[in-house]
C-alpha cells in the first residue's frame, strides 16, 4: 500500500487526498450503528460530493455513466416523490453513488498512473477490515433490528453476509488489473485472495455451525465463481462484458419466472445448505410478482421499510425484493428497466470502444456475469453497482493507452 504524498501546493496530485475522497462512500455497515461516527461520515460525503462536482465542472467534462445515474436517480427520485416513498434515502443513496463515480474518474484524470492501485488500497482496507473484525468478533460484531421489528442474522464490519458480496467482487477485479500491469504486486494479489477466501469461509462455517441461521450462501456461490476464473482458459470467444450481461438476464428470467434452480438442487441444498427455494427469496418474489402486475409501467418507488413489507407481506423485506433485476421493477416498472437498460448498452459501448484484447475482454466479461449473477439474489442498485460501471470503463480505457504506448502510440483518452 505505497502511497505517494506530494507538496501541500499540489493537493490534487496527493494519492492519500483522493484515497480518502473515495473511502468516504464506501462507509463500512458498522459505523451506521455508532451513531457519531455516522454523522461523521454523512458530513465528509457532503465536503467530499461538493469537492468533486465542483472540479468536474470546472474542467468541463462529463463522464457518461455521471450523465446515466443522475438520469436514473432523478427518474427514482420523481417516482418516488409522487408515491410518496422515501425520499430521503434515495437522496442519500444519490450523494454517494454520483460522488463515487465522478471521484474515481477524477483520480483517473490527477493521478492517472496509479489510480487503479489508489481505489485498490480503499477495497484492502474494507476487506482487510472485515477479516479483523471476524477474527475479532466470530459470532459476529452485531446485529440490529429493522423498522418492522425483524432482527438480522451475525453481521460484521461489512454488513450481514451476503451484502458484502459484490465489495469482494470488485476487490477481485482491482487486484487482478493492478497485478496485470504491475508483476511485482504478485504477493499483494496472494494475500488479498488468502485473507478474503478466509474471510469467506470463517463466516460461511459461524452461519452455518456456532450461529445457526444458515449458510452464507450468495458470498459462498460469488467466491467459487471468482476462483474458477483460475482454472478456465484465459480466452473465451465471444465472452466479453454485453454478452455475460445477457446471459445473467436470461438466467434472472429462468430463475425467477421458470424456477431453473430446482436443477441445482443438490448444489443447494448440500451444499449451501439451503432449500430449493433458497430461504424463502421464491417465494417472495412470487409476491413480488404479483404486485408489480399491478402497476407495470412506474411501480412504487423507493417506499418506506414499513411500507414494502406490509405490501409484499414479509418482515424481511425491509428494502429489497432479494433481486437486483426485480428491484428495478419493483422501484420503477418497465420504465425505470428501460432507462436501466440504456446505461447498460452505453457502458458496453464505451467498453467495446477500448477493446484491447480477448484476454482481457474475457476477464470482463467473467467479472461482470459473476457481479450480475450474485445480484440474483441479492439487492444491486447503489454506490457499488454505478461504481462498478465507472470502474469498467475507466479501467478498460486506461489500459488500452498503456497497450498503445507500449507500441509507441500515444493514444489519450
Amino acid at each position: 500500500m505505497n502511497i505517494r504524498l506530494v507538496r501541500k501546493e499540489n493537493l490534487l496530485s496527493n494519492e492519500l487526498f483522493w484515497v480518502l475522497m473515495l473511502f468516504v462512500y464506501f462507509e463500512p455497515a458498522y459505523f451506521s450503528q455508532l451513531h457519531y461516527l455516522d454523522r461523521v461520515f454523512d458530513v465528509m460525503k457532503v465536503i467530499s460530493f461538493s469537492i468533486v462536482l465542483f472540479l468536474m465542472i470546472k474542467g468541463g467534462k462529463y463522464p457518461y455513466i455521471f450523465l446515466t445515474t443522475l438520469l436514473y436517480y432523478a427518474f427514482m427520485l420523481s417516482i418516488t416523490y409522487i408515491k410518496a416513498g422515501d425520499v430521503k434515502t434515495i437522496g442519500f443513496q444519490f450523494v454517494s453513488a454520483i460522488g463515487a463515480v465522478v471521484t474515481a474518474y477524477l483520480m483517473s484524470v490527477y493521478i492517472r498512473e496509479n489510480f487503479i492501485s489508489c481505489i485498490l488500497i480503499v477495497f484492502e482496507l474494507l476487506i482487510y477490515g472485515n477479516c479483523l473484525s471476524v477474527l475479532v468478533a466470530p459470532h459476529g460484531l452485531y446485529r440490529f433490528r429493522t423498522i418492522t421489528g425483524w432482527w438480522t442474522d451475525a453481521c460484521w464490519l461489512l454488513g450481514i453476509r451476503n451484502g458484502m458480496t459484490l465489495t469482494y467482487i470488485i476487490g477481485f477485479y482491482l487486484e487482478w488489473m493492478n497485478y496485470h500491469f504491475n508483476k511485482k504486486a504478485r504477493i499483494r494479489f496472494i494475500i488479498y485472495m488468502i485473507i478474503a477466501s478466509f474471510t469467506i469461509v470463517r463466516i460461511n462455517f459461524s452461519s452455518s455451525i456456532l450461529i445457526g441461521a444458515g449458510s452464507a450462501g450468495g458470498l459462498v456461490t460469488c467466491w467459487l465463481c471468482i476462483l474458477a476464473i483460475f482454472v478456465l482458459p484465459k480466452n473465451i470467444p465471444l465472452l466479453n462484458f454485453t454478452n455475460a450481461f445477457l446471459l445473467d438476464l436470461v438466467f434472472f428470467v429462468l430463475l425467477v419466472f421458470f424456477r431453473i434452480q430446482r436443477m441445482f438442487s443438490f448444489f443447494i441444498e448440500k451444499l449451501l445448505h439451503k432449500t430449493v427455494s433458497l430461504s424463502g427469496r421464491v417465494h417472495l418474489w412470487e409476491k413480488a410478482i404479483n404486485v408489480i402486475a399491478d402497476s407495470p409501467i412506474w411501480g412504487y418507488g423507493a417506499e418506506y421499510g414499513v411500507s414494502m413489507a406490509a405490501r409484499l407481506k414479509t418482515p424481511a423485506s425491509v428494502n429489497t425484493t432479494q433481486n437486483g433485476f426485480l428491484d428495478i421493477f419493483y422501484t420503477g416498472g418497465i420504465a425505470l428497466f428501460g432507462l436501466f437498460m440504456i446505461m447498460i448498452f452505453i457502458c458496453a459501448y464505451l467498453i467495446n470502444t477500448h477493446y484491447i484484447n480477448q484476454e482481457i475482454s474475457t476477464f470482463i466479461g467473467y467479472v461482470t456475469f459473476v457481479f450480475f449473477l450474485c445480484c440474483q439474489s441479492e439487492s444491486m442498485i447503489g454506490v457499488r453497482f454505478f461504481f462498478f460501471l465507472q470502474l469498467l470503463i475507466l479501467s478498460n480505457a486506461y489500459i488500452q493507452e498503456e497497450y498503445s504506448n507500449e507500441k509507441g502510440t500515444n493514444l489519450l483518452v
